[in-house]
């Protein structure tokens, strides 16, 4: 894309404005429409196309108004844009859509059509990858390289606002301007593995949703620029920041933080869809904490039970805890058939037992307390918080009963996080809230699930 050096403080402000000609909106087999216009960002931050229509080709049978497409699943209803801006760049986009009135067939006729996004793609000669992107929410990355600036005026000043990721094959720079923020990589990588590890990593420690306003991806000889669509009202909203980036009133050893980003570049190589349940768990949380309180607690503590479902449930059953059950389940239903009860209610019974067998969230918590992962106090703030949540009832509410309610709720909070440090393997400071705690920082160590595990977890079972 060329430009990109003035298109991008023009994008930062919401002023971009891109002039483009030859424009043409089609289906496969269906509407065509051709013209001019302007792509511009409102001020909620959604990109849009003022299209000006001078020409079109099978428009369907209209009475008033139609949206298109009909069937946003069906490929062929799905709507494509092309178009070429004054500066020669051939952008194009999909998964849109539009409005056609009776005014359609007698063009020319002017139509505002929202946008997520909108690309330029490329051929280079390059033979590393590339990723670049810029957003504005809030980015709390410990530094650890410093920079000089150079003003208009010349006045040159020393900023310590830069963070050097090294990896094996690729290396990632952080750089915080302070509005916005920045982040390049480049080597040899997977373009799409690290763009979604360092958006979760810069969210979920610095409790921001990162909403990349422009994007470049290079895979060696292919490069793709993108222009989205974001939601300002986001960009000034934060949730919980778990891992912070100072400790006490000075600087730490900043390896713990970058850490976690190695942990979760190598969970996604590992275990994709681990990453993906607790991206999604953490992304649903951070939503519902713009929310009311009740969302929030229900939110949270089904966030907690889609964790526990996902990746610890699934681990204690490799690892076979209950297996010493199946004697005793064996014995219990030999006893049950030898009752003076009817054939059915014996049946009802053996059925109940089998189910003894069976790792429930709350038991798999039981089984995260006992190894130390999670607290007895916020395992049962969960379970209070997941019950009335899912069989709300009304209750008296006044000062105290709303204090106890958010000191659940930040039990709840720390508990979510203390499953995502346990799968993320991490050891370090971390932030645990409670009501009236003026220190909320602790450091913790990882505590590895393993075979190991099974003897102690017997004992509760």
């Amino acid at each position: 894309m060329k430009s990109t050096d003035k298109l991008l403080p023009l994008l930062r402000d919401g002023q971009l404005e891109l002039h483009c000609i030859n424009i043409k909106i089609w289906q496969e087999d269906g509407v065509e429409l051709f013209g001019h216009g302007v792509i511009r960002i409102n001020k909620q931050g959604m990109l849009y196309l003022e299209f000006i229509c001078t020409g079109n080709t099978n428009i369907p049978p209209l009475r008033l108004a139609e949206m298109l497409p009909k069937d946003s699943l069906d490929k062929k209803d799905k709507l494509y844009l092309k178009c070429e801006t004054l500066a020669g760049d051939i952008l194009t986009t999909s998964n849109f859509s539009i409005e056609l009135g009776l005014s359609d067939r007698e063009p020319p006729n002017k139509k505002i059509i929202f946008l997520h996004n909108i690309q330029c793609e490329e051929t280079v000669d390059e033979e590393d990858n590339f990723l670049y992107f810029d957003f504005s929410e809030y980015c709390d990355i410990p530094a650890n390289r410093s920079n000089y600036e150079t003003s208009t005026l010349g006045y040159e000043s020393h900023s310590r606002n830069e963070t050097i990721i090294e990896m094996d094959e690729f290396k990632i720079s952080i750089i915080d301007k302070k509005k916005y923020t920045y982040c390049r990589v480049t080597g040899l990588f997977d373009v799409e593995r690290v763009f979604e590890c360092l958006k979760f990593y810069i969210g979920f420690t610095c409790g921001s949703m990162v909403q990349p306003m422009f994007t470049v991806k290079r895979n060696k000889h292919h490069k793709i620029s993108i222009i989205s669509s974001i939601s300002n009202i986001q960009k000034r909203q934060r949730s919980s920041n778990p891992v912070p980036s100072t400790f006490g009133k000075k600087k730490v050893e900043t390896d713990y933080h970058y850490q976690i980003f190695k942990n979760i570049y190598e969970l996604y190589e590992v275990s994709p869809n681990i990453f993906e349940s607790i991206y999604n768990q953490w992304s649903r949380v951070w939503y519902s904490f713009q929310s009311k309180s009740s969302i929030t607690i229900l939110t949270l503590s089904v966030a907690i039970e889609g964790l526990l479902n996902d990746i610890f449930i699934p681990k204690f059953k490799q690892f076979d805890v209950n297996d010493h059950l199946d004697e005793e389940i064996s014995n219990i239903k030999s006893l049950v058939s030898d009752l003076n009860i009817s054939p059915a209610k014996i049946e009802r019974l053996k059925s109940s037992i089998s189910y003894w067998k069976n790792i429930t969230a709350a038991k798999s918590l039981d089984y995260l307390v006992t190894l130390g992962v999670v607290s007895l106090e916020e395992k049962r703030a969960w379970s209070k918080l997941r019950n009335s949540s899912a069989h709300p009832k009304t209750k008296d509410v006044n000062t105290a009963s709303l204090e106890k309610e958010r000191q659940d709720l930040l039990l709840c909070l720390n508990l979510f996080h203390n499953l995502v440090f346990n799968t993320l393997k991490y050891s370090g400071p971390r932030h645990y809230w409670i009501v009236n705690c003026n220190e909320p920082l602790r450091i913790i160590e990882n505590i590895e699930i393993n075979e190991s595990s099974k003897q102690l977890l017997r004992t509760i079972t």
